[in-house]
């Protein structure tokens, strides 16, 4: 085993080499004149095997990446924004997205789902199921990252209280499917809301416990540097869309990279509503030239209209 690397959240401005993302306070995503940067490495991190990412509360989430397999085995930047914006905001969240909810702060997402898209080794979701206490949390992404995710979920297994308390697996989830995200919220027991007919969809269960239920939520679906390949621009859009018709609420962390990003998100505010919930502008040195980058992460929030 290689020497571990490990990453508060503070120190998290060091990972970044690339320019930003979308929707600039001063002028409209489509007139932005940042410079594209076409590096496919975009994680300055280094090739360790395992890492560690610690929390506000000083809890360590243990990762194996392979970077050398690619861009879907190693961490990504936006992935411990969202982690860190996640843990800072858990209050907020609840109570915004969930009616009547009173959130506990001592258990964090202790009655809300979670589904992660585009995972690649699986941060977001082991953070929101160890740390959050989420109790239900589906990590998904291609097949090809099932094998990585699942050894990460094994690497975290038994070191939380949170343990005991919900589950968490890996669920292969092509963009391209388009009667995939309908199979995992039907996996999901809570009701959901149909936005189309007004009505929420429920599934019966027998509370044997003596203990009174917890009224069930709907579920937050969460992303981070999802939006990269032009192509999959659209699968990702039709994703989005299918999630938020069923009622859920997106939380989204990108990095822009490249002005094209502009068009995923002009392509959602046609059919969603989309809002920037947070955004962070670093000027980090390059690691070669020592030159200011200017870098962009935004949280977007993608909800029904």
């Amino acid at each position: 085993m290689k020497n571990k690397k490990l990453f508060k959240f503070g120190e998290t401005r060091s990972l970044f080499r690339t320019d930003s993302d979308s929707e600039p306070s001063s002028s409209s995503e489509e007139e932005s004149n940042e410079n594209d940067n076409n590096d496919l490495d975009e994680c300055n991190v280094s090739n360790d095997d395992f890492i560690s990412v610690t929390s506000n509360n000083g809890d360590v989430i243990k990762l194996h990446q392979d970077r050398l397999k690619g861009i879907a085995h190693h961490i990504w930047p936006a992935a411990i924004h969202l982690c860190k914006y996640l843990e800072d905001n858990i209050n907020d969240l609840e109570n915004s997205f969930n009616s009547n909810s009173n959130c506990d702060q001592d258990m964090k997402f202790n009655n809300t789902p979670i589904i992660e898209l585009g995972a690649g080794i699986g941060l977001c979701g082991i953070f929101c199921s160890k740390i959050l206490y989420s109790p239900q949390v589906h990590i998904t992404d291609l097949e090809e990252a099932m094998l990585i995710i699942n050894e990460n979920i094994e690497l975290n297994h038994g070191l939380f209280p949170s343990d005991e308390l919900g589950t968490i697996r890996a669920v292969p989830l092509d963009w391209f499917d388009r009667t995939a995200v309908k199979s995992i919220l039907d996996s999901i027991c809570v009701p959901i809301a149909n936005t189309v007919t007004n009505t929420i969809d429920t599934v019966d269960t027998v509370n044997t416990t003596g203990i009174e239920p917890i009224i069930p939520r709907r579920p937050i679906v969460i992303a981070a540097d999802c939006v990269y390949f032009e192509h999959l621009f659209e699968p990702l859009y039709h994703t989005l869309s299918e999630f938020v018709a069923m009622g859920c609420i997106v939380i989204m962390c990108h990095v822009r990279r490249w002005k094209r990003d502009n068009k995923f998100f002009t392509m959602c505010r046609k059919t969603m509503k989309c809002e920037v919930l947070n955004e962070d502008i670093q000027y980090i040195p390059d690691e070669n030239t020592g030159d200011l980058r200017k870098t962009i992460t935004r949280m977007y929030k993608f909800s029904s209209l």
